[in-house]
């Protein structure tokens, strides 16, 4: 009995400090403005996969064929974008890359409502995708380095809290894209374009001076 009480202690312990460290990081500016940038982004590419299959298929008519060799192409891109990001680290600092990232990101937007609001054909639709899928591989690792720079001996605490976070973000945004049904990607367009303004107006927060992050001393 003493020995399960003390499994019992030790566990209330350990989820108490968990809870106090996830604590600390929300009441750090920093780390809640990075966090938005990424989840913006990240979200971007939920509403894309939760759509792709009407857009592409049902919109645009591809053969699930062709929509395969497209996720293929996507994922060697999003391969090939962090290989160059990790070559540049040390010769740009991560805002450098972050903002790099972004770039693309709002380029694929920016293409993507223009081919939607034309009614153009699939071929400007694809390189809209290819570009904002391929850019997390310059945003994740950035706005994610650049999170927890202030927690670095909690460093896995932090990732943990980021990746649930982001992962709430995506289920709440990924049902909005069909909200008009699947004849139109008009609310697809709407849904990305606004996440991408949510991910600049985030990263204007960064500007402003913010108070030191106090260090969380202990997690588990």
């Amino acid at each position: 009995m003493q020995a399960t009480g003390s499994k019992a202690s030790a566990t209330r312990v350990s989820v108490g400090s968990t809870l106090r460290t996830y604590r600390r990081f929300l009441a750090d500016t920093g780390f809640v403005i990075h966090l938005g940038i990424a989840t913006c982004c990240l979200c971007g590419l939920f509403a894309w996969i939760s759509s792709a299959s009407f857009v592409l298929q049902d919109i645009y008519g591809l053969s699930p064929q062709a929509i395969s060799l497209f996720f293929a192409a996507n994922g060697l891109g999003l391969v090939a974008m962090t290989h160059v990001n990790g070559r540049l680290i040390g010769r740009l600092s991560p805002h450098a890359l972050l903002l790099i990232g972004l770039g693309v990101t709002t380029l694929g937007a920016a293409i993507l409502v223009g081919a939607v609001a034309v009614s153009t054909s699939v071929v400007a639709i694809l390189p809209a995708f290819f570009l904002i899928v391929t850019s997390l591989g310059f945003v994740q690792p950035n706005a994610t380095t650049l999170a927890m720079e202030g927690h670095p001996r909690v460093a896995g605490s932090a990732s943990a809290l980021l990746g649930l976070l982001q992962s709430v973000g995506g289920a709440v945004v990924a049902p909005l894209v069909g909200i008009a049904g699947t004849a139109t990607a008009v609310p697809l367009a709407i849904v990305v374009a606004a996440l991408v303004a949510g991910a600049w107006g985030a990263l204007l927060l960064t500007r402003t001076p913010q108070p030191a992050p106090v260090e969380a001393t202990s997690a588990v």
